[in-house]
């Protein structure tokens, strides 16, 4: 990182096909950040993004001590495996085509959330989507701790045979 003494960036960032390998003490992105094919593989000592996040095509393997993205999170075809301490993403979470197998301390999503054709098995804490969900084509097996789908719900072509603690979807729910 040019400086690794800067701990906060007001604004976005956007490291996309950057060289930059390290984000040093940086602590918090106030907005947006795009890791687009990027080389940075941890996001070690940053824990907010106040924006989305994008991590398409990057190397990015470790959420470090991340636990909020206040915006969406775009995980299709990246590293990311994990989500760690990440515990709320404000908007949309797309997971489509992701390598993401571990939901980690995740407990709410504040827009849609995308699961079709990826690797997440198990919902683990994940608590409320707050927009509509789609598992077509996923290998979501168990919701979890879900209670809460705020539109509809696309169970169709899904590996999911049992709604467990799911009380509520705000929407239709298909399950062709």
């Amino acid at each position: 990182f040019p400086s690794h003494d800067i701990e906060v960036i007001l604004g976005y960032a956007i490291f996309t096909n950057s060289k930059v390998q390290d984000l040093g003490n940086l602590q918090t992105i106030g907005g947006d950040a795009s890791f687009v094919g990027s080389r940075i593989k941890d996001l070690s000592n940053l824990t907010k993004i106040g924006g989305s996040a994008n991590f398409t095509n990057s190397k990015v393997q470790n959420l470090g001590n991340l636990t909020t993205i206040e915006g969406y999170a775009f995980f299709s075809n990246s590293k990311v495996q994990d989500l760690g301490n990440l515990t709320t993403i404000g908007g949309d979470a797309n997971f489509r085509y992701s390598q993401v197998q571990d939901l980690g301390k995740l407990t709410t999503i504040g827009g849609f959330a995308d699961f079709t054709n990826s690797q997440v098995q198990n919902l683990g804490n994940l608590q409320t989507i707050e927009g509509y969900a789609d598992f077509r084509d996923s290998q979501v097996q168990d919701l979890g701790n879900l209670t809460t789908i705020g539109g509809n719900a696309i169970f169709s072509n899904s590996q999911v045979e049992d709604l467990g603690n799911l009380n509520t979807i705000g929407g239709n729910a298909d399950f062709r």
